[in-house]
């Protein structure tokens, strides 16, 4: 869970995501980020464009009032 909020947060504060950052941060692979992704997607967080390997990940409104909530 504390994964996911940093992603969050990375995605409000920045405008690209830097997938091979975070996989380093967490000693994770790049594909657990990008299930992440897909998950935060599912539930409405985040919002994806672009080909599978080079997506683009931006919050929705919903998951950004949700994740100022939670600040």
């Amino acid at each position: 869970m504390q994964r996911m909020l940093i992603i969050l947060q990375n995605l409000r504060d920045s405008i690209t995501l830097n997938i091979a950052l975070l996989s380093e941060q967490f000693n994770t692979s790049g594909r657990t980020i990008r299930r992440d992704l897909e998950m935060l997607e599912q539930h409405g967080w985040v919002k994806s464009a672009g080909a599978t390997r080079n997506k683009q990940y931006s919050l929705t409104e919903e998951g950004l009032k949700k994740l100022n909530d939670l600040d």
